[in-house]
């Protein structure tokens, strides 16, 4: 994940593709392997992320169990 900001505008996009769109419109890199703030995601969000980055919920349903598994398989 890469974090990029313009003005007052932030982005965190999940590709280096991403990332140089972004900077070819004057986007600025902050950071690179940014991690998402899990807490403000959807469980249905969290489960797409966790899917995108091969990591296994298990049987994690709830959101704070899915979130331990995200934070355990970075």
């Amino acid at each position: 994940m890469f974090e990029l900001k313009k003005l007052n505008v932030h982005r965190i996009v999940g590709s280096k593709e991403e990332a140089d769109k972004l900077k070819a419109q004057g986007f600025e890199e902050l950071s690179a392997d940014v991690q998402p703030d899990f807490t403000v995601m959807k469980v249905d969000e969290l489960k797409a992320y966790a899917e995108g980055k091969g990591i296994d919920l298990g049987e994690a349903t709830k959101k704070d169990d899915i979130i331990t598994k995200l934070k355990a398989g970075k």
